[in-house]
């Protein structure tokens, strides 16, 4: 990529994951709940489909809650 992501518009930023994604071609985004793993999940299934998995994991560590607010 030749987009400088630190000082990049937000539109060039998503451009320059999108062409990430699309090199991968399939991808499995560890999601924690969180606005920057929601949104790579989104921009990964609208760009590559059924080739985008989303997972998260269950732990005794984490807090009571935390697992159903990430569904």
């Amino acid at each position: 990529m030749t987009v400088e992501i630190a000082s990049a518009s937000l539109a060039e930023k998503l451009e320059a994951v999108n062409g990430m994604l699309a090199e991968m071609g399939k991808v499995l985004v560890a999601y924690s709940g969180g606005v920057d793993s929601a949104a790579l999940a989104v921009a990964a299934h609208r760009m590559l489909g059924e080739n985008a998995i989303a997972v998260t994991a269950d732990s005794a560590s984490y807090a009571s809650g935390e697992l159903e607010a990430a569904r």
